[in-house]
């Protein structure tokens, strides 16, 4: 299965949620942005759950940015992997600078795309978490701290597409996760897609205003 754009991924994970037993009343989307902004629009037109964006930041590693050693997110959530840290010999004070470089990047688009506002109440929620792919999951599991921080009855992971290894990681971190592929390898998310297109904050910015 290849999925014409996020668009359709989002309307397909409608589909699917739509024989879980969640009610309006009950459930969020969180979408992590930015890839994971236009899927749960789609979700949120589909079946009327309301929506609010949940803001995590991998933390990269030295000499390989796009391996992520740990992440941020919000209420002062940090996961990190130890294991990972060891093995590529990470300094604290690399860990302390990255640290602080994503807390930067991640109130800057607090305010852009949430307009600085505090995330919604999730007291008693069941919050899904929902992303245009997940590869390693580090970014993942801090939004799922930070979920269970702010209160959830319940966190939820949705997702087109994730790879056998790190669902079966997720799947001790939260309450249900939902993929519509769980590929024994995954070499990059945009494999799934027909259309993948690298997304900017005037895209995103105009899909929240739509």
């Amino acid at each position: 299965m290849v999925f014409a754009d996020r668009k359709d991924a989002g309307e397909q994970l409608a589909e699917k949620l739509l024989s879980e037993n969640i009610t309006l009343e009950n459930s969020i989307l969180l979408a992590l942005p930015r890839g994971g902004i236009p899927v749960a629009v789609e979700i949120h037109k589909m079946l009327k759950i309301p929506y609010d964006i949940l803001i995590s930041r991998k933390l990269g590693s030295p000499g390989n940015p796009e391996f992520g050693f740990g992440a941020i997110s919000e209420n002062n959530t940090i996961y990190l992997n130890r294991e990972s840290i060891f093995e590529y010999g990470i300094t604290e004070k690399y860990i302390n600078d990255i640290v602080n470089k994503e807390k930067n990047e991640m109130q800057r688009r607090i305010d852009l795309y949430r307009k600085g506002k505090q995330l919604t109440d999730l007291n008693g929620k069941i919050a899904i978490l929902v992303d245009d792919g997940i590869a390693t999951g580090v970014t993942t599991k801090a939004a799922i701290q930070a979920a269970n921080s702010l209160g959830a009855k319940e966190v939820w992971i949705c997702t087109p597409v994730c790879p056998k290894d790190t669902y079966l990681k997720l799947q001790k971190d939260c309450t249900k996760i939902i993929s519509l592929l769980i590929p024994e390898y995954l070499f990059a998310i945009g494999e799934y897609y027909k259309k993948f297109d690298q997304l900017s904050d005037d895209v995103i910015i105009n899909i929240l205003n739509t």
